[in-house]
């Protein structure tokens, strides 16, 4: 138990320190992230989103994101059902 303990005093410490608004964003994204395309059906959005344990999937198009999605977004239609039907 003490172990944890002054592993998250730690971790809170460096945390403190750290201050977000110099951080870049690259320190903090997710590379490889799961996608979609427009022309992709909502049951293969709501199946990736399942598999992978993910709540959003950016939209690409061409390379770049135009949107994201979201699975309140799929639940208006229903396909988050339809995914983990299938």
């Amino acid at each position: 138990g003490g172990h944890l303990v002054a592993l998250n005093a730690y971790e809170r410490q460096a945390a403190a320190k750290r201050m977000p608004e110099l951080t870049a964003v690259d320190e903090h994204m997710t590379e490889g992230a799961i996608t979609v395309t427009p022309g992709d059906d909502a049951g293969i959005a709501a199946r990736r989103m399942v598999e992978h344990g993910i709540g959003h999937l950016p939209v690409m198009d061409a390379g770049s994101a135009i949107a994201m999605l979201s699975k309140g977004d799929l639940m208006a239609v229903g396909a988050v059902a339809a995914g983990n039907a299938t």
